[in-house]
């Protein structure tokens, strides 16, 4: 079985919005692919569908400014270290700040500040206003620290490894935000 990753800037010749599963009659028409990529998954008898369990829209080119924005600033982060004279942050750290931001972003659509630490870590933080903030920071070695503040109430988790962030831990704070930003709005 093979996957294709498709955007929306390729031409293809196959109508996303037809039953992909008869690969033929897909091509028959030359078509543009729709406003969000798709990934498409080619079985072992040519047969092709897309997969549609997972939400690509995030990488598309039409990124909700909030997300965009936090995507921009981890993008500038080996720059900005650099500026600030910090240790510039592994592939490792950029990597898990990057899966994060979209995972964190998924869970609680707001503008998340990325930023490096003079530590060589990425901060990913989601700051509430009102003492109110999730911090995660991811470090060059894969691990992680969660740093959540609520109103003075303090908790942190810390991980040797970043790859099963978001977990309860997380998802929780992140959760308990959205709700005392609604009862404070």
């Amino acid at each position: 079985m093979e996957a294709y990753f498709i955007t929306p800037t390729i031409k293809l010749h196959f109508d996303p919005w037809k039953n992909l599963y008869d690969l033929d009659e897909a091509h028959e028409e030359e078509r543009t692919v729709p406003s969000h990529p798709v990934l498409l998954v080619f079985g072992a008898d040519s047969s092709a569908f897309p997969l549609k369990a997972v939400d690509f829209t995030a990488l598309a080119g039409d990124l909700r400014p909030d997300l965009r924005d936090a995507l921009q600033d981890l993008d500038e982060a080996r720059d900005e270290a650099r500026e600030e004279r910090f240790p510039a942050p592994s592939d490792t750290a950029l990597g898990n700040a990057r899966r994060l931001l979209h995972a964190m972003y998924g869970l609680l659509p707001c503008r998340f500040e990325v930023y490096p630490t003079p530590d060589g870590e990425i901060a990913v933080h989601s700051p509430a206003g009102s003492g109110r903030s999730v911090l995660v920071l991811c470090d060059s070695d894969g691990g992680a620290l969660c740093l959540v503040n609520m109103n003075g109430a303090h908790r942190r988790a810390r991980y040797s490894d970043a790859g099963s962030l978001p977990d309860g831990f997380v998802r929780e704070a992140l959760a308990e935000l959205q709700r005392r930003g609604e009862q404070a709005g």
